[in-house]
């Protein structure tokens, strides 16, 4: 995904990523976010980076549901990443990645040969929201996700 974004585009990654040897590292020095899941109280707090680098201008991505679907269904999603676009006023891209549980789910170690396709939304405006819109705000960017899922799992969408 990295590779297909604009350049300068980083993203989230829980904390365990960045004590990889160099992954970890390399994830570090490009800038991207380290976030706690598991503790709701630490996991505010690691939003803190992430709001100072929107306000700098920077641009982050992250998945929403925060952690890959064990079944292929799109879950839940958290609240985070509204809740930071609505305190910086940043647009909400909603991005539909299709293929990518067959290619690598997370049973499995090794990664399949197979093809992702990536759909980019237009960006939804965040300018104006008050946090009470966070609910809103997330289930209207799920909701574009699972139609675009939806439109390109049908035969014939390809």
């Amino acid at each position: 995904m990295i590779s297909l974004l604009p350049s300068g585009v980083n993203m989230f990654a829980k904390r365990s990523l960045f004590r990889i040897p160099i992954f970890g590292w390399a994830m570090y020095a490009q800038g991207f976010v380290s976030v706690v899941r598991k503790n709701r109280k630490k996991a505010r707090r690691s939003l803190e980076p992430a709001e100072t680098a929107l306000n700098s201008g920077r641009q982050l991505f992250l998945f929403p549901e925060g952690t890959r679907s064990r079944t292929g269904e799109l879950g839940t999603f958290k609240t985070g990443a509204f809740r930071l676009g609505i305190a910086t006023e940043t647009p909400i891209v909603p991005l539909t990645l299709i293929g990518a549980y067959s290619i690598l789910p997370p049973s499995r170690r090794f990664i399949r040969r197979g093809t992702i396709t990536m759909v980019v939304g237009e960006a939804i405006e965040t300018e104006g929201l008050e946090q009470a819109d966070r609910h809103e705000l997330r289930d209207r960017a799920r909701r574009w996700i699972e139609e675009t899922r939806l439109a390109y799992s049908e035969p014939g969408s390809d």
